[in-house]
């Protein structure tokens, strides 16, 4: 190595007899999980913190560096930041939701899904109902305790539950489908 420059973005050049490199921040870093939590839903806290439910592991939460095992248990497949701030999560054994630093277990799933089944996607609406995607079951709504099935939007099998759910800012519900289809739906809950 022949000369070594820091340049005015923080960046560290080192010229060598193989050419010029480059050395700076990386922008990504290891959330420093366990290895063996796999397939892994986020959500990120309102304080900082990293929500991460496992289908290997019971949920944990890391902030500032230190890593708390939850009481929600595996498999959780899906998590959600909704726009209070409160962190949800899904997985076979039900929904639970953020309390402060740890995660209250707020129902089960409907009786028409099956004992495996998991969560895809949660979104959660200006009125306060929870939206819930279930593998193989479909589209549901938990409003005060209670599931409502919604129907699928078209007849195919692959559209029978969304992939994905979302709210945006104006509280419009966006559900991505198999097959390209997307489909919203208002504060109210009624397709637009």
């Amino acid at each position: 190595i022949w000369p070594l420059l820091e340049d005015r973005e923080g960046n560290v050049w080192a010229g060598t007899s193989r050419g010029l490199g480059r050395f700076r921040r990386r922008a990504l870093m290891p959330a420093g999980f366990p290895t063996d939590a796999l397939n892994v839903a986020l959500a990120a806290g309102k304080d900082g913190a990293l929500w991460a439910g496992a289908s290997t592991r019971a949920a944990m939460r890391m902030h500032e560096g230190r890593l708390e095992t939850l009481s929600a248990p595996a498999p959780l497949t899906s998590a959600m930041t909704d726009r209070a701030g409160v962190v949800w999560m899904g997985g076979r054994g039900g929904i639970w939701r953020s309390q402060g630093s740890q995660l209250d277990r707020v129902a089960g799933l409907p009786a028409r899904a099956a004992p495996d089944s998991s969560v895809r996607a949660m979104a959660r609406d200006p009125a306060g109902r929870l939206w819930v995607s279930i593998n193989r079951a479909g589209l549901y709504v938990l409003e005060e305790g209670r599931w409502t099935r919604h129907p699928a939007p078209t007849t195919r099998p692959s559209q029978r539950m969304p992939v994905t759910a979302s709210t945006d800012l104006q509280g419009t519900l966006w559900f991505g489908y198999r097959d390209n289809l997307i489909v919203t739906r208002d504060a109210l809950g009624d397709r637009v």
